[in-house]
């Protein structure tokens, strides 16, 4: 059952696309280009209660997944600093969702969610001396850099409008989305099959 909860890293992805994809049809003018993903489910959307009870599974699945991480990397000897941020991740989103937009306690957890999208430089620095690990550590730092660009381009309307243009916002929130959901699918499926047996080892000093 452990190993199991690897797996929902994977499924909070496919649940998180596919519930913004699906009910963004019931929007009337929405666009994936310039709107926001809290638009779909903000105060008075006609799915405003079915969005955010799609996204509670979604973050449900974060977290399940960071427990999972967790039970991995303990079996292994390794750092559980990765399975907290990934835990992090999700019970952040857990109060962005129970406070839609526009309530003011939305905004302060979606700045505070920028913590959890560093879970791939966590993995990245504290696994990176465990041999069968290379691949997991390399596609992390890969994930942390891009990840780190979007997360400027995300908050540069914050101090400057003139680096992309506004009506493109819906398209550079989303890259955040794909970068981190991407890598927790990665994450989820290589440790899930490592973990039938004990192939992560600590390098020689």
């Amino acid at each position: 059952m452990k190993r199991h909860l690897l797996l929902f890293g994977t499924l909070a992805g496919l649940l998180f696309f596919g519930t913004v994809y699906a009910l963004a049809f019931a929007v009337p003018g929405y666009s994936h280009v310039s709107d926001t993903v809290s638009e779909i489910g903000q105060v008075g959307s006609p799915v405003e209660r079915l969005f955010q009870v799609a996204m509670l599974a979604v973050d449900l699945s974060i977290v399940a997944f960071g427990l999972g991480l967790f039970y991995f990397a303990r079996s292994r000897e390794a750092s559980i600093v990765p399975a907290a941020f990934v835990a992090y991740f999700g019970l952040v989103e857990i109060g962005l969702h129970i406070y839609p937009s526009p309530h003011p306690l939305h905004n302060v957890f979606g700045l505070s969610l920028t913590i959890g999208y560093l879970a791939p430089l966590a993995l990245a620095i504290s696994w990176r001396h465990f041999a069968s690990a290379n691949a997991l550590v390399n596609a992390s730092w890969f994930a942390t850099a891009l990840i780190l660009i979007s997360i400027f381009l995300n908050i540069s309307p914050l101090f400057t409008r003139d680096l992309f243009p506004l009506e493109y916002y819906g398209i550079v929130q989303r890259s955040a989305h794909v970068l981190f959901f991407g890598w927790c699918a990665y994450v989820s499926i290589r440790c899930f099959l490592f973990s039938d047996s004990r192939i992560m080892r600590e390098l020689p000093a």
